[in-house]
């Protein structure tokens, strides 16, 4: 008997709840990363929420880890390039339980439409051929697991950069010349 898969809107429960909670986890994520990023560039939140807008998640991160080289922190045998990555796929995850197409088998199970990447086995673009996963309670307990994992993991880092621009007032602040004034225009 073939299990035949069909889109809906009316999901079961669990996967209802599960999609408010991954939401509600990667909020704070980004809650987290965005705090970092305004530290880092010495400014009140409200006026990092101007000057940065909302980028994707992947690139404000990106821009955390310029500011950690501008700033000179050591960070000593810490790498963020998993991280970045971690970061990256939870984004990817959660755009698609946010704004992807769900399905749901003739057995009850949800599956939520893929449209990115390749499949593993034939390596075809699913944004031509996408591909269906099942999705149960288990796929959102991982989930929800790992953006808290990264979500602590941002804020062991803040801690740690705070630190170390704080025992550094006059690093705090990069200072701004004009480039008419600047002897080296390439500053």
């Amino acid at each position: 008997m073939s299990n035949t898969l069909r889109t809906t809107v009316d999901l079961p429960p669990f996967a209802l709840e599960g999609i408010g909670q991954v939401i509600v986890h990667f909020s704070f994520l980004e809650w987290s990363v965005s705090e970092l990023l305004y530290a880092l560039m010495d400014v009140h939140p409200k006026i990092g929420r101007i000057a940065v807008a909302s980028p994707r998640l992947d690139s404000r991160f990106d821009r955390i880890r310029d500011l950690i080289d501008l700033h000179r922190i050591d960070l000593g045998k810490a790498d963020l390039k998993p991280l970045r990555k971690m970061i990256s796929d939870l984004t990817n995850y959660r755009d698609g339980l946010a704004h992807g197409i769900w399905l749901i088998g003739d057995d009850g199970q949800p599956h939520l439409r893929v449209t990115s990447g390749k499949q593993p086995d034939t390596g075809r673009q699913k944004r031509i051929h996408p591909t269906a996963e099942p999705v149960d309670k288990d796929t959102f307990r991982h989930l929800t697991m790992a953006i808290s994992e990264a979500t602590e993991t941002i804020q062991a880092l803040h801690l740690r950069i705070e630190e170390q621009l704080s025992a550094w007032p006059d690093k705090r602040r990069l200072q701004y010349r004009s480039a008419y004034v600047r002897e080296d225009p390439s500053e």
